[in-house]
């Protein structure tokens, strides 16, 4: 378009603005209410648009008819398009490449003027460039081991022009591939999840990436391969009631903890009665929990649990025992439905909280309610507010205060408080915790956390107690970094019970407390795993578990019972752990291939497996 069609243009525009004016007196400058901010752009903020592009957005004039002025930077000051009646324009010449800015004023007293948003006309095709291959595979090439139950596919690729990237995943066992992710964008960082593979099986994948403009790379093809078997979980343990335990209540709840290595879901099946082989009472249930129904007094009961991963791989419990008290007198349930809870409450001096709890034999219930303002383990234990055989109390409370409170239900026999404390916050609190949770992960404890404040936080402290009794102990420290934040625990032990509290520090020195969370870590079995690979050449991994500190050998034998190589000979500690044979015997010399045996001794005990040497 000309410099004289633009004139042209422009005159137009100013004729129609003059007689908007005359129609539309508010236009001309009477007060009114004024319009909604212009939003929600056509083209979007920082995107690729045509050379001749339709401009539009979002605003509304509640008592008039909308007016706009539409402005356009392409090298200059802001230049004026166009006055418009309703939310859209389409340029009538065409912009040549570039980076360019506009927004929108809507006519009103006084005037609302938008945002200023970009926009990119791209250059001819010929220039434009293909994106680079992409790289930095996740599973990583040729790995091997990798849990069968979730794999993550990722990888990364840039494009030269700094333009966005859709991914296409393809991915299995035969080519040519099958696309398996398709348009995925993410740019610079792609994925895509794969689930219920194969054990001991090698998968193939690559990715191709492409630009706006049609210009496709492919990567290369990369492989991993999963577990060659599949682990059982861990045995069922913490049973509840615990093992051997009197004067266990007639109506009962049986539950337990289950740990599955590769963190597939498990079922259940629960044998319960009064012979010391107890009956199959529930098959293949998902709670980890059992109730028997109601039982008679004075009575010795006896229990195990089977767990099961989705592969079908089972491991038993060992059979538990309890027996019941001498009343057919059955307990109250445990408080639960608590209000408030972690949430946030309004600010007010009084707060009134509540619960619900029952009784089956239809007694009057008594509700003791103890609070405090620090997480009560194992210090700084709540301090009794109220008793009450309602429902609820009305509790004092301080303005910006996190409360901890937790509700102790007794009975003409039974007295049940909940494992853990409620929490809330009574207004605003300076650091908000709006995540802290530990898990156990193999034989390791992940802790992860997100904090939210508007103080400025210094430092922290997280802290680890062991038990019920253990002292608070830290086990990581150090200056608060963003509002994310992890800690692997390597230093924890099989079958042990560990509760883990973080604290910041602010700049003004005050001190807040997250919840404690509890993980209980699965006891250890001596196990001797498969070697990965297998076969193998030139190195494999040998995995085992110790329950206990032990004197541990592990050796290689060949075929005849000769000893080839010690990999291991000293006292070690309980866990997990590991070695690596790089097919050489003791002097050095590359064995021959074969069949050999690896055999673990742990104190009195002697496991063995078989591997495979190919060259």
């Amino acid at each position: 378009m000309s410099f004289s069609a633009r004139t042209r243009a422009f005159g137009f525009y100013l004729a129609t603005f003059i007689l908007s004016a005359w129609l539309c007196p508010s236009a001309a400058g009477a007060a009114d209410i004024p319009p909604a901010v212009p939003s929600n752009p056509t083209p979007a903020d920082g995107s690729i648009a045509a050379a001749n592009p339709l401009f539009k957005w979002e605003s509304d004039d509640p008592d008039d008819i909308p007016n706009y002025y539409v402005y356009l930077d392409w090298g200059g000051p802001d230049v004026w398009l166009a006055f418009v009646f309703n939310p859209q324009f389409q340029l009538p010449w065409s912009l040549p490449p570039g980076t360019y800015t506009w927004h929108i004023e809507a006519l009103a007293n006084p005037m609302v003027i938008g945002p200023t948003w970009t926009f990119t006309v791209p250059g001819p095709a010929a220039a434009n460039s293909p994106p680079n291959a992409p790289s930095d595979p996740h599973p990583l090439n040729g790995g091997s081991g990798y849990k069968p139950t979730v794999q993550r596919l990722s990888c990364e690729a840039t494009d030269p022009d700094q333009q966005p990237l859709a991914y296409d995943y393809y991915f299995g066992t035969t080519f040519p591939l099958p696309r398996v992710g398709e348009n995925l964008s993410d740019n610079p960082i792609a994925y895509f999840d794969v689930t219920n593979l194969a054990y001991a099986t090698t998968y193939s994948w690559y990715v191709t990436v492409r630009d706006p403009y049609g210009a496709v790379t492919t990567g290369p093809t990369w492989t991993f391969r999963t577990e060659e078997q599949n682990p059982p979980p861990y045995a069922p343990y913490h049973p509840v009631p615990a093992a051997s335990a009197p004067g266990v209540p007639v109506n009962p709840s049986l539950e337990w903890y289950a740990y599955e290595p590769d963190y597939q879901p498990m079922n259940f099946d629960v044998y319960f009665g009064a012979d010391a082989d107890p009956p199959l009472v529930s098959d293949h249930q998902a709670p980890s929990s059992y109730d028997p129904g109601l039982l008679d007094p004075s009575t010795p009961y006896y229990w195990r649990v089977v767990a099961r991963d989705s592969y079908g791989a089972e491991t038993t419990s060992p059979v538990w025992s309890f027996t019941t008290a001498n009343t057919t007198n059955r307990v109250p349930s445990t408080p639960s439905t608590a209000h408030p809870s972690w949430s946030y409450h309004p600010a007010q001096s009084t707060v009134d909280i509540s619960w619900e709890s029952t009784d089956p034999d239809g007694e009057q219930l008594t509700f003791n309610v103890y609070m405090g303002t620090q997480y009560p383990y194992p210090k700084n234990p709540l301090v009794l507010v109220g008793t009450t055989t309602d429902h609820h109390l009305l509790v004092n409370t301080t303005n910006n205060t996190r409360y901890y409170w937790t509700v102790e239900v007794k009975d003409l026999y039974w007295t049940v408080r909940p494992e853990n404390p409620w929490y809330f916050d009574n207004g605003a609190v300076p650091v908000l915790f709006s995540r802290f949770d530990a898990r156990a992960r193999g034989t390791n404890v992940e802790v992860h956390w997100s904090l939210q404040s508007d103080e400025a936080m210094d430092r922290y402290t997280l802290f680890r107690h062991e038990g019920t009794t253990g002292p608070a102990i830290s086990i990581s420290n150090g200056p608060v970094e963003g509002v994310e934040g992890a800690y692997v625990d390597t230093s924890v032990m099989p079958g042990k019970t560990y509760h883990y509290e973080l604290l910041i520090r602010t700049t003004d020195h005050d001190e807040f407390r997250s919840q404690t969370v509890t993980v209980s870590m699965p006891e250890l079995k001596l196990a001797l795993h498969q070697n990965v690979p297998n076969p193998f050449n030139p190195l494999t991994t040998i995995r085992y578990d110790l329950p206990a500190n032990a004197r541990v050998r592990l050796s290689i034998i060949d075929v005849a019972g000769r000893r080839v190589r010690t990999l291991v000979d000293e006292q070690q500690t309980a866990g997990s752990r590991s070695a690596i044979w790089n097919g050489r015997d003791d002097a050095g010399r590359a064995v021959a291939s074969g069949v050999y045996f690896y055999v673990l001794e742990a104190g009195k005990e002697r496991r063995s497996r078989k591997l495979v040497l190919l060259k």
